[in-house]
């Protein structure tokens, strides 16, 4: 890598650092929504390991409860409500 890619890495970087900062409710957004996508790609690879998918969709839906209730969003409150019973429908069907 050059070392103007490396400074535009770390640029963005800092400037992402700072926008979390500044909105902390971002990360939980981002965080839900990758653990949501990764949850997906756990259970979609029939492992020994899918049935975590699971879990790691417990802690998505969890995240955007709370992203959901901080915005007002009744809407995706109401869907993560529903997500989150069928992942411990899931997690305990799978897992125990």
């Amino acid at each position: 890598m050059t070392a103007q890619l490396m400074r535009s890495i770390g640029e963005r970087l800092r400037m992402w650092k700072s926008e979390v900062k500044a909105r902390p409710l971002m990360l939980v957004e981002w965080c839900g929504a990758g653990l949501g996508v990764l949850g997906a790609e756990v259970l979609a690879q029939k492992s020994a390991y899918s049935a975590y998918g699971w879990v790691i969709w417990l802690v998505s839906n969890v995240l955007w409860i709370v992203f959901a209730l901080k915005k007002r969003a009744f809407g995706l409150l109401a869907m993560q409500l529903v997500f989150t019973f069928t992942s411990l429908q899931g997690a305990v069907n799978w897992l125990l």
